[in-house]
């Protein structure tokens, strides 16, 4: 047996060519993403009803009848906020102190509780099918249409983007994972060590 001693280094005190090395080294093409991504083209599928095929980013909707497929500008808004409102919305979460209840658990004199409550007038659409940002990416031309509805915009349309907008969380979700600002984030978050070369230790 024999010992062989070596100078450790950090991230940040690697020469440039040693941090490239470093990068490489810690780049593992993780697809942990994918499975919220799924997650949230399940629900959305499941919510508006779209088959989809071999892969998670091909919706079909032959099986919806071509009157809704059709549907447009003011009709399609109604259409969506009748049959999908209480999915695609939640109310506005918020606080308050209670004037008239007092809890005496942690002192004598009491003090105020704390109520919290979901708005029925305020509405947020902030990640409510999976809680994930996933969500929002993928129905943002949904709610985009909602906010201001073309009348030249179908359902079928909303469908065929909502479409690209899953493809596109892949894609961008790869890009970030393999980009230098994430690894380096992951480097130094978890403290990893690397030799002068920068091969990690």
């Amino acid at each position: 047996m024999r010992t062989i001693e070596t100078k450790v280094y950090t991230f940040s005190e690697l020469s440039e060519q040693a941090k490239q090395v470093a990068l490489n080294s810690v780049r593992r093409n993780d697809t942990f993403y994918a499975d919220d991504i799924v997650n949230s083209i399940k629900a959305i599928t499941e919510l508006f009803d779209i088959k989809t095929a071999n892969e998670w980013t091909d919706f079909r909707t032959g099986h919806i009848d071509d009157d809704i497929l059709g549907l447009s500008g003011i009709r399609l808004l109604k259409y969506l906020t009748n049959n999908y409102w209480q999915s695609l919305f939640s109310g506005k979460y918020y606080s308050l102190w209670s004037k008239t209840e007092v809890s005496y658990k942690y002192y004598k004199e009491g003090f105020p509780v704390l109520k919290s409550r979901h708005s029925k007038v305020m509405f947020n659409n902030d990640c409510t099918l999976t809680g994930v940002c996933y969500d929002n990416d993928i129905l943002k031309p949904v709610y985009d249409f909602m906010q201001n509805p073309c009348k030249h915009t179908t359902f079928e349309d909303l469908i065929q983007e909502m479409e690209n907008a899953a493809e596109q969380c892949f894609i961008d979700a790869e890009e970030w994972v393999n980009s230098e600002e994430y690894l380096t984030e992951t480097i130094e978050a978890n403290g990893y060590e690397f030799t002068e070369e920068g091969q990690q230790i």
